[in-house]
Order: structure tokens, then C-alpha cells, then sequence
């Protein structure tokens, strides 16, 4: 996890002592298309899964991606 949290708050340009909790994609200018997808390829890379492409697009906030590893890490 605290791997793609630097990967996280370097992509998206935000300082380490942001409250991660609070980033949503609508909210961050560049979270923007080509990001969601590296943000994508990275947690398929830490976790060892592969994301649907209808899951996709619910993961678009640090928490429900944050869920989503959970899962997967279990």
C-alpha cells in the first residue's frame, strides 16, 4: 500500500502529507484520463490482478481504489 501511495500522490503532484481519503477523480485536475489509466496499470502491477474494465470506472477515489486492493490483497 505505501507504494502506490507515493506513486499516488506523485502522479496527482500532491504533497505526502495530503489526507489521501480526500481525493476523488471530479476534484483533481490531473487526474485526468492517461492518469486513471497509469493509476490503473499500477495496481495491477503491486496487486498481481487484473482490473475489468467495468470496474473501472467505480474506482475513482483513493478510497474506493484503497477497497478495491483490500479485496484483492485477501
Amino acid at each position: 500500500i505505501n507504494i502506490f501511495n507515493t506513486f499516488f500522490l506523485r502522479l496527482l503532484k500532491k504533497k505526502k502529507n495530503t489526507s489521501l481519503d480526500k481525493i476523488f477523480m471530479k476534484n483533481e485536475d490531473e487526474w485526468d484520463s492517461i492518469n486513471n489509466l497509469n493509476i490503473i496499470f499500477k495496481i495491477e502491477s503491486i496487486f498481481d490482478t487484473k482490473i475489468k474494465a467495468s470496474e473501472i470506472e467505480k474506482l475513482n477515489s483513493y478510497i474506493k481504489i484503497l477497497q478495491y486492493a483490500k479485496k484483492k490483497i485477501r
